[in-house]
């Protein structure tokens, strides 16, 4: 499992209160004020590709992997628990349950499967433009 690690980042973002200065130093990160939260994209690198995902309760998402796409997950709402493998090694899979508030990041090649239990939302998004083809089921 511990190959694993050097395909696979899960983060924490930052909360701020002040927008105006984590603008400056590029970032991913929540901003908090009255009224709920903002999830705020500014890593000056980028992004050719972004959708919005719902995760019904108990329906399974996923079940792949890519060649050349590398895959970010934004945990918007609820829980999501995401099984990785490499496809080559199968019986070394592992597990990150991910909040709200978290990204995990997927280097190509990662097999992965998501599944919330009570249904959550997140985001996806790569730096690479979409490609239909770059998909293979496992």
């Amino acid at each position: 499992m511990a190959i694993l690690d050097n395909y696979i980042t899960v983060t924490d973002l930052p909360k701020s209160t002040d927008i105006r200065a984590d603008l400056t130093t590029g970032a991913l990160f929540q901003y908090q004020k009255s009224g709920g939260n903002n999830f705020v994209f500014n890593n000056h690198q980028p992004m050719y590709y972004s959708t919005y995902l719902e995760y019904p309760a108990g329906v399974v998402r996923g079940n792949h992997y890519h060649q050349h796409k590398e895959e970010n997950l934004l945990v918007l709402t609820g829980e999501i628990k995401v099984k990785c493998w490499l496809p080559e090694s199968p019986a070394a899979t592992k597990e990150y349950v991910l909040h709200a508030g978290q990204t995990i990041d997927l280097k190509p090649g990662v097999a992965h499967l998501c599944v919330s239990a009570q249904g959550a939302s997140a985001i996806e998004f790569c730096p690479q433009p979409l490609d239909p083809t770059d998909q293979f089921p496992v």
